[in-house]
């Protein structure tokens, strides 16, 4: 694995503050969240000035597994993405996803945070698992 392939975020959920690490790309990656303490968190956020999402993520419980649905918020308003979680291939091949999915954009670099962070333009909505 290069140094492509690594993204390093920082993430604000609710009260909770994490650098987060991901490896790889596609439909199998490896992902490390790290708490880290607000004082930090506010230290770093700066840095991210130029590559930063906004999104709402809802959890949605279906057959069985959970929707992790991202509605994002200005330059992308309008962009929603649908990710699930797998353990292997074979469960992702058998997940048969609800009729209000739209087209599968595992893999696709133009929907990776990481160029969405970059990206100021509107896009469409989509899924990915």
């Amino acid at each position: 694995m290069g140094n492509r392939d690594i993204e390093i975020r920082l993430r604000k959920k609710d009260s909770q503050r994490f650098v987060t690490i991901k490896a790889g790309h596609g439909s199998n990656r490896l992902e490390e969240e790290i708490p880290i303490p607000e004082p930090q968190f506010r230290k770093l956020w700066p840095l991210t000035r130029d590559a930063r999402i906004s999104k709402t993520r809802y959890k949605i419980p279906y057959s069985g597994r959970t929707i992790e649905m991202d509605i994002y918020k200005a330059p992308h308003r309008g962009l929603i993405t649908a990710d699930i979680e797998f353990n292997s291939r074979q469960q992702a091949r058998r997940f048969r996803p609800p009729p209000w999915f739209g087209r599968e954009i595992t893999g696709d670099p133009r929907y990776s945070n990481q160029r969405l962070a970059r990206k100021r333009t509107k896009s469409k909505s989509h899924q990915r698992h």
